[in-house]
Order: structure tokens, then sequence, then C-alpha cells
């Protein structure tokens, strides 16, 4: 097994158990107590797990902004979901705003052989469409976020004024009736920028990040044209988009 494919196998028994023993780590996971070790020390150098006498926890996040190692290996079937249901919105020749999450980052995938022009401040995006002849491609200048394979700021705010972009596709930490959050303002401001600099918005958002508030309020529901998850919210999201003019999609 490769070291990526451990890592995310590690991370997923740690969201369902919180806390876990080296010996249960290594049962699970049919490998050696060094090659856990390593596994664990670079979890631990990564801000993600805390390493004790014999085994490991979780690192509650709160209302911290996850790594991106943390949110790539989050809910990868939900994100396989909506990126399938979002690619569905664009058309050939379109200039679309990527922000850098990694839901955005697994829309990606389903890009490279597009005709698009696409500005984005998501370092993962850049490596994954670089490698398209088909896409003109911009990235952002600015503050790079550390670990969060970001760019944010006010010149990444800047850069953005440039540009009109047909779509602009963005994800959250998460949002409440009261609207959407995230856990970072230099990332809620570039996707206010995004937003703002759009004929279109697309929120890509899992059903785990539905009533879940976070330090900063991004954007409200009349901002947002279409709302993509990957499966059917509660009456009471319907009704707030549908009064918000907000087009709801998600996999029946």
């Amino acid at each position: 097994m490769l070291q990526v494919e451990r890592l995310e196998k590690i991370m997923d028994l740690f969201y369902q158990k919180n806390k876990m023993t080296n010996q249960q780590l290594c049962e699970l996971l049919f490998c050696s107590m060094p090659t856990l070790r390593r596994d664990l020390i670079r979890l631990e150098k990564d801000g993600l797990i805390k390493r004790w006498h014999g085994g490991a926890s979780l690192i509650s996040q709160n209302n911290n902004e996850l790594s991106y190692l943390v949110r790539e290996y989050e809910n990868l079937q939900e994100k396989e979901i909506i990126s399938v249901l979002a690619n569905a919105f664009i058309t050939d020749s379109q200039a679309l705003f990527l922000d850098s999450s990694s839901t955005v980052t697994k829309l990606c995938d389903h890009l490279v052989d597009r005709r698009l022009v696409i500005v984005t401040n998501g370092i993962q995006n850049i490596i994954r469409l670089n490698q398209s002849d088909s896409i003109d491609l911009f990235a952002l200048g600015g503050q790079l976020k550390p670990r969060a394979l970001s760019v944010v700021g006010s010149i990444a705010g800047d850069f953005l004024k440039s540009f009109n972009a047909d779509l602009a596709i963005i994800s959250c930490r998460g949002l409440s009736p009261k609207g959407i959050f995230e856990a970072d303002s230099n990332q809620a401001f570039v996707k206010q920028q995004m937003i703002k600099h759009a004929k279109k918005t697309i929120l890509l958002c899992d059903e785990h990040k539905f009533d879940c508030e976070h330090f900063i309020k991004s954007a409200n529901f009349e901002e947002i044209d279409v709302l993509i998850t990957n499966s059917k919210p509660s009456d009471t999201y319907i009704k707030l988009l549908s009064d918000a003019g907000c087009q709801l999609v998600y996999r029946v």
C-alpha cells in the first residue's frame, strides 16, 4: 500500500474513533510498527493528530482552517458526486473562478479535457490543470497560506478584479440558515471577490457542512445562484434556498 493510501485510511479511522492505539492501527492497516510510526509522525507535523505513548488521537479543529491534507481526505465519495453534478453546469469557452477547496479540486479532474479559461488560488488546482493543453490557466498572486495550499490576501483579491468570469465555483467550511461560513477571514475575502466579479456563483457543499457555523460569514444565500450537494437537505434549507432564488441540485 502506498503511503498516501495509508494516510487516508489512518485519517478515516481517526474520524470514526478519535483515539486509537498503535497496535490497533497496525492490525487494521496490516502494516509494521516502524511504517506506522513514520506515518503518524508526518500526520503530527501536519497538525492533524497528537501522538502519545502507545497511540495517537485526532486534534480538534474547531474554528481553525483545516490543512489541505485533512480536507483532501474528508468525504471523498460525496465530493465525487458533487463534482459530477457541477461539471454539467460548465460549457466550453467559459471563464471560471475556482477556489482552493478540496471539493473544487476534485472537480478539476473532470475539466482537464475542456476548453476553458480558469483563474484559481488553489495550488492543487494549478498542478492538476497544468497538464491540459486546452485550458488557459491563471494563478492568483499573493500570500501562500501555510499547509492550506492556497493563495490568499489583498494581492489575490486585487488580481481578481482584472477578470470577469462566467462562473465562480466555490465551497465553504459550513453553512446554516444564517448564511455561508469560512474558518479563515483571508479565504472568505478571496471568495467574496470571486462572487463579486462573476456573473453567477455555484456553491459546492456536502451534507456534512449543513448546520455548521464557523468564524466568519462569507456570503448570503441570495448571492449564490446554484447550491450543489450530494443528498437532499432538510425542508428548512429547501425553503430557505427557494426564497433566496438559489437553485438546489442534489443526487436523487
